[in-house]
């Protein structure tokens, strides 16, 4: 489904979709929202699920080996440059 949301008190609109993922075996979903309405909905899961293995790295690395304080890299490349240093 396509939805326009408002995004400022001018009235603009960005088009939207928003794909709904059900767990399986259970009553658990997910709601993904893309800005992109021209790709399939099993690319917009597939996207977010390589999304979701980058913020699961960052948030290991910020965890259990301290970077939170001492590192403030945003990139990928940033990270794994400084584990490989403090390891």
């Amino acid at each position: 489904m396509i939805r326009k949301y408002k995004t400022d008190s001018l009235d603009k609109c960005i088009k939207a979709r928003i794909v709904f993922v059900r767990e399986r075996n259970t009553n658990k979903w997910l709601a993904i929202m893309s800005t992109d309405t021209t790709i399939s909905e099993e690319e917009i899961v597939r996207i977010y699920g390589k999304r979701w293995d980058i913020e699961t790295f960052f948030k290991v690395c910020k965890s259990h080996l301290a970077l939170a304080r001492e590192f403030q890299g945003r990139s990928y490349d940033m990270h794994v440059a400084t584990t490989s240093m403090y390891s």
